[in-house]
C-alpha cells in the first residue's frame, strides 16, 4: 500500500527549511576586523567618492543636535553635514567603543535621514534622489551613513576596510 504524500505539508516543509538557510547566510556576515582607525575607514570612503560633495565639517554640538548622539560616547566620530539648506549630501562615520552600541547608532541615523526626507520632500527633487539612494550600515564596531551620490560605492569601500 502507498503512501499519500500531503503536497501542502512538502511545501511548507522546503519553504522553512529555505527560509533557515537565507536567515543563516544573511545573519553570518564576513567577520569585522577590531582595530580599524577612523583615519582609515575616512580615507577609504573619501577615495571612493567619485562626485565632489558639498560638506562641511561639523562638530559634537551638530551630532547632537542632529542625531541626539554625544560625541564623547564612541571612541571616534567625524561628521560631515551638508555645506547648504539646499543640500542633503552627509556623512557620518563613527567608531564605537563597543558593538552593543550598534542599535542606538543605527536608529539615530534611520531618524536622521528620515527627518531630511520629509525636509526634502516638497521641493529637492535631486536631493530626494540622493537620500533614497543613502547608505546606513553597522558592521561590528564600525558605523556609517552616507548621503551622497556614490553612496553604494561609499558603502563598498567603509565594508572593504572594516572587514576581515
Amino acid at each position: 500500500m502507498a503512501k499519500r504524500v500531503n503536497k501542502g505539508f512538502v511545501i511548507v516543509e522546503v519553504a522553512a527549511f529555505l527560509s533557515i538557510i537565507v536567515f543563516i547566510v544573511c545573519v553570518s556576515g564576513r567577520p569585522v576586523k577590531t582595530d580599524v582607525t577612523l583615519s582609515e575607514i575616512s580615507d577609504a570612503v573619501f577615495a571612493a567618492m567619485e562626485t565632489e560633495e558639498s560638506f562641511s565639517e561639523a562638530d559634537s554640538q551638530d551630532l547632537r543636535k542632529y542625531y541626539g548622539l554625544e560625541a564623547n560616547e564612541y571612541e571616534d566620530v567625524l561628521l560631515y553635514l551638508p555645506s547648504s539648506n539646499m543640500d542633503a549630501a552627509e556623512l557620518l562615520i563613527v567608531v564605537m567603543t563597543d558593538e552593543s552600541q550598534g542599535d542606538e547608532l543605527e536608529e539615530a541615523m534611520n531618524d536622521r535621514l528620515e527627518t531630511q526626507k520629509q525636509a526634502f520632500e516638497s521641493y529637492g527633487v535631486e536631493q530626494m534622489g540622493i537620500l533614497n539612494q543613502a547608505v546606513i550600515c553597522v558592521e561590528g564596531r564600525y558605523g556609517l551613513f552616507a548621503v551622497c551620490s556614490d553612496a553604494n560605492k561609499v558603502k563598498a569601500a567603509f565594508k572593504s576596510t572594516v572587514e576581515k
